[in-house]
């Protein structure tokens, strides 16, 4: 499958069976810097808000503490979905409202 424009494909090294969700966020957010640091040719362990305003990062499912469709911190720049969940506009303005 080809990504939409200005949409990145990344894939983390972590078991998302068995990794609860803070230790996939971390995954996430370094993979993401490292992949968007390479692309614009520059140090891969720079902060990501370096290359973006706003990341929706969205997963596959959920298999560890699943109680939620969505989560984004407060005053933060990225939001995070398990499954179909990123489909829902509900779900997008309540977790952009964070």
């Amino acid at each position: 499958l080809q990504s939409a424009p200005g949409v990145i494909d990344i894939q983390i090294d972590v078991d998302i069976t068995a990794t609860g969700r803070s230790d996939v966020r971390n995954a996430i957010l370094d993979k993401a810097e490292e992949v968007m640091g390479i692309h614009f040719g520059l140090d891969p362990a720079t902060n990501l808000k370096m290359y973006v305003d706003h990341a929706l990062f969205s997963l596959a499912g959920c298999y560890v503490d699943c109680g939620w469709a969505a989560y984004a911190s407060v005053g933060g720049y990225y939001q995070v979905y398990q499954a179909q969940y990123y489909g829902y506009a509900g779900v997008q303005l309540h977790e952009h409202g964070h």
